[in-house]
């Protein structure tokens, strides 16, 4: 008998269902915006989903093998990320915080390909548009992944990947 959490965790399924959802979104927004902040969210904040539903599964995956500390760091960078796309945080992009965070810290070798991917957007977006607060972003998400890693039971290998997905 195939148990949920085997299949739910297999690189297709969750390839398939972070895909899903993030067309979701794309469909809410063409449907709920219009004008240039719907090509604005489509352009560059729905593909940020992808890499954050991963993120999700990578961190559901390794619910019981991720410290007290760890999950305290994620509910600050998360909230600070999210936050950042309706509130003023100066000198931090949102995105750039999540995904190099993301790319620091999970395990799943899929999720951190995708979050590298989406970064080049965001980089290309704000260096194009004269947006210094990638810099702000990317120290801050690579500062707290350094702290993450720092409360792994194993963090002797920055890039640790369990092989699959």
């Amino acid at each position: 008998m195939i148990k949920l959490k085997d299949t739910l965790f297999r690189p297709t399924v969750m390839l398939l269902i972070s895909l899903a959802i993030t067309l979701l979104f794309a469909l809410f927004v063409i449907v709920l915006i219009k004008g240039e902040k719907q090509r604005s969210v489509l352009i560059y904040d729905t593909p940020v989903i992808f890499p954050f539903v991963l993120f999700i599964f990578d961190r559901l995956k390794r619910l019981n093998e991720t410290s007290f500390k760890q999950k305290c760091i994620d509910g600050l960078v998360l909230p600070v990320a999210i936050a950042r796309a309706i509130l003023p945080v100066p000198l931090v992009s949102g995105h750039a915080l999540f995904l190099t965070y993301a790319i620091l810290s999970v395990r799943l070798t899929l999720a951190r390909y995708v979050a590298i991917l989406v970064i080049f957007e965001v980089i290309y977006f704000k260096v194009t548009g004269h947006d210094l607060t990638v810099v702000g972003g990317i120290a801050l998400g690579l500062t707290m992944a350094l702290v993450f890693r720092k409360f792994s039971h194993n963090s002797s290998n920055l890039f640790i990947s369990d092989g699959r997905g």
